[in-house]
Protein backbone atom coordinates (compact mmCIF):
# COMPACT_ATOMS: atom_id res chain seq x y z
CA UNK A 1 0.00 0.00 0.00
CA UNK A 2 1.35 3.64 -0.79
CA UNK A 3 2.35 5.87 1.59
CA UNK A 4 -0.05 8.78 1.99
CA UNK A 5 2.14 12.18 0.95
CA UNK A 6 0.11 14.25 3.29
CA UNK A 7 -1.35 13.11 6.39
CA UNK A 8 -2.84 14.83 9.40
CA UNK A 9 -3.36 12.53 12.29
CA UNK A 10 -5.50 14.57 15.18
CA UNK A 11 -3.98 17.79 15.13
CA UNK A 12 -5.29 19.76 17.14
CA UNK A 13 -4.02 23.94 17.01
CA UNK A 14 -4.69 26.84 19.38
CA UNK A 15 -3.50 30.45 19.45
CA UNK A 16 -2.42 32.29 22.62
CA UNK A 17 -4.72 34.80 24.03
CA UNK A 18 -4.96 37.25 27.14
CA UNK A 19 -6.95 34.11 29.51
CA UNK A 20 -4.62 31.73 27.88
CA UNK A 21 -4.78 28.98 24.96
CA UNK A 22 -7.57 29.84 22.68
CA UNK A 23 -8.53 26.18 20.21
CA UNK A 24 -8.69 26.65 16.73
CA UNK A 25 -8.99 23.47 15.47
CA UNK A 26 -9.47 20.13 17.23
CA UNK A 27 -8.65 16.65 16.14
CA UNK A 28 -8.64 17.53 12.60
CA UNK A 29 -7.32 14.36 10.16
CA UNK A 30 -6.52 14.50 6.83
CA UNK A 31 -4.70 11.20 4.51
CA UNK A 32 -4.08 12.71 1.04
CA UNK A 33 -2.39 9.96 -1.53
CA UNK A 34 -0.36 10.73 -4.39
CA UNK A 35 -2.20 12.21 -7.44
CA UNK A 36 -5.26 13.08 -5.06
CA UNK A 37 -6.83 16.49 -4.17
CA UNK A 38 -8.75 17.50 -1.21
CA UNK A 39 -10.68 20.99 -0.70
CA UNK A 40 -11.23 22.21 2.93
CA UNK A 41 -14.72 23.64 2.67
CA UNK A 42 -16.86 25.20 6.12
CA UNK A 43 -17.70 28.72 7.40
CA UNK A 44 -15.74 31.71 7.98
CA UNK A 45 -13.29 31.27 10.99
CA UNK A 46 -13.88 27.15 10.79
CA UNK A 47 -10.05 26.55 10.90
CA UNK A 48 -9.41 25.33 7.09
CA UNK A 49 -6.73 28.66 6.79
CA UNK A 50 -5.76 27.91 10.45
CA UNK A 51 -4.69 23.75 9.40
CA UNK A 52 -3.21 25.22 5.83
CA UNK A 53 -0.86 27.65 8.12
CA UNK A 54 -0.05 24.29 10.11
CA UNK A 55 0.91 22.15 7.35
CA UNK A 56 3.01 24.72 6.15
CA UNK A 57 4.94 25.81 10.05
CA UNK A 58 3.37 29.31 8.98
CA UNK A 59 1.06 29.85 12.20
CA UNK A 60 3.25 32.71 13.54
CA UNK A 61 3.96 33.16 17.53
CA UNK A 62 0.61 33.01 18.76
CA UNK A 63 -0.44 30.09 17.59
CA UNK A 64 1.11 26.40 17.71
CA UNK A 65 -0.35 22.51 17.12
CA UNK A 66 -1.02 21.36 20.71
CA UNK A 67 -1.20 17.91 19.79
CA UNK A 68 -1.36 15.46 16.28
CA UNK A 69 0.67 14.76 14.06
CA UNK A 70 1.73 16.24 10.33
CA UNK A 71 3.19 13.78 8.43
CA UNK A 72 4.57 14.71 4.22
CA UNK A 73 5.83 11.90 2.61
CA UNK A 74 6.26 9.80 5.94
CA UNK A 75 8.63 12.54 7.85
CA UNK A 76 7.23 14.27 10.79
CA UNK A 77 7.25 18.35 9.64
CA UNK A 78 6.39 19.28 13.68
CA UNK A 79 9.87 17.90 14.33
CA UNK A 80 11.69 19.07 11.34
CA UNK A 81 13.77 22.69 11.05
CA UNK A 82 14.40 25.03 8.04
CA UNK A 83 12.62 24.25 4.70
CA UNK A 84 10.72 20.87 3.56
CA UNK A 85 11.91 20.25 0.42
CA UNK A 86 9.00 19.94 -1.95
CA UNK A 87 6.02 21.79 -0.27
CA UNK A 88 5.18 24.56 -1.50
CA UNK A 89 1.77 27.54 -0.30
CA UNK A 90 0.78 29.69 -2.96
CA UNK A 91 -0.87 32.26 -1.39
CA UNK A 92 -4.31 33.60 -3.16
CA UNK A 93 -5.29 37.96 -3.04
CA UNK A 94 -7.83 38.20 -0.75
CA UNK A 95 -8.04 41.69 -1.77
CA UNK A 96 -9.09 40.41 -4.97
CA UNK A 97 -12.22 38.43 -3.37
CA UNK A 98 -14.83 40.50 -3.67
CA UNK A 99 -16.60 37.56 -1.28
CA UNK A 100 -20.04 37.89 -0.44
CA UNK A 101 -20.71 40.81 -3.07
CA UNK A 102 -20.77 38.26 -5.82
CA UNK A 103 -23.34 36.07 -6.69
CA UNK A 104 -22.53 32.33 -6.49
CA UNK A 105 -22.00 32.07 -10.54
CA UNK A 106 -19.84 34.88 -10.45
CA UNK A 107 -17.88 33.60 -7.71
CA UNK A 108 -17.55 30.39 -9.10
CA UNK A 109 -16.05 32.54 -12.35
CA UNK A 110 -13.91 34.08 -10.30
CA UNK A 111 -12.38 30.89 -8.43
CA UNK A 112 -11.69 29.61 -11.93
CA UNK A 113 -9.97 32.18 -13.22
CA UNK A 114 -7.96 32.81 -10.22
CA UNK A 115 -7.38 28.56 -10.58
CA UNK A 116 -6.48 29.30 -13.63
CA UNK A 117 -3.41 31.71 -12.95
CA UNK A 118 -2.23 29.47 -9.82
CA UNK A 119 -1.89 27.04 -12.56
CA UNK A 120 -0.18 28.96 -15.01
CA UNK A 121 2.00 30.16 -12.16
CA UNK A 122 3.37 26.48 -11.35
CA UNK A 123 4.04 25.68 -14.52
CA UNK A 124 6.19 28.47 -14.94
CA UNK A 125 8.13 27.28 -11.82
CA UNK A 126 8.20 24.01 -12.67
CA UNK A 127 9.49 25.34 -15.99
CA UNK A 128 12.53 26.89 -14.68
CA UNK A 129 13.21 24.35 -11.94
CA UNK A 130 13.38 22.32 -15.05
CA UNK A 131 15.94 24.49 -16.53
CA UNK A 132 18.08 24.89 -13.33
CA UNK A 133 18.29 21.13 -13.14
CA UNK A 134 19.13 20.98 -16.77
CA UNK A 135 21.87 23.12 -16.16
CA UNK A 136 23.49 22.07 -13.48
CA UNK A 137 22.36 24.54 -11.00
CA UNK A 138 23.00 24.71 -7.03
CA UNK A 139 20.45 23.59 -4.59
CA UNK A 140 18.62 26.78 -3.25
CA UNK A 141 19.92 29.18 -5.55
CA UNK A 142 18.16 32.42 -5.05
CA UNK A 143 17.40 34.18 -8.88
CA UNK A 144 17.08 37.98 -8.79
CA UNK A 145 15.41 39.42 -11.56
Amino acid sequence: MATPILECRHVSVAYSGRSGDVPAVVDFNLSLMPGESHGLVGESGCGKSTIALAIMRYLGRAGRVVSGEILFEGRDLLAMVGLVSGLRHYFDAPLENAGSMLSCPQQQARECAAFGRWMLHLRQFELAEAMLDAYGAVEGMAINA
